[in-house]
């Protein structure tokens, strides 16, 4: 699982890093932003799993995408207005860009609800991942 995980985190976090320098920001960003990708990993590779077929992959794979995008983006709106915007690390983000400093409590805060369900997500899609039963074709009975 990890040799197939680690191309596209490398990936996403070589994309991000460029994009941080060409906007001005720093790279302490990539470090808010990994558990960000590492949940969206995670989902993509449960869903995967959980998946019987491309179309309702297709389904599991943008719902999951969209609620998580809800979840990062709708409280990053109100990033100055309201201390309930600290759910979301791209608050963080916000702040860093705008030049306020960012507490290690903010970044705990906002960060390790994302790291805790991702490494539950993909410990729990390990534990049922079982190469016999996702590439054998058996019908179900």
């Amino acid at each position: 699982m990890l040799g197939k995980l680690l191309p596209y985190l490398l990936l996403t976090l070589a994309l991000m890093g460029g994009i941080a320098l060409y906007i001005g920001g720093s790279l302490w960003m990539l470090l808010i932003l990994l558990p960000m990708v590492l949940m969206f990993l995670s989902t993509a590779f449960m869903g995967a799993i959980i998946s019987r077929s491309f179309k309702e992959l297709t389904f599991v794979l943008v719902f999951l995408s969209v609620s998580l995008s809800g979840y990062i983006f709708l409280p990053a709106m109100f990033a100055n207005i309201h201390a309930i915007s600290m759910i979301s690390p791209m608050t963080l983000v916000v702040k860093m860009l705008e030049g306020e400093p960012v507490a290690a409590r903010e970044y705990l805060f906002s960060t390790l609800p994302f790291y805790l369900v991702s490494f539950l997500i993909f410990a729990f899609g390990i534990f049922i991942y079982r190469e016999e039963d996702l590439f054998t074709q058996r019908s179900v009975k």
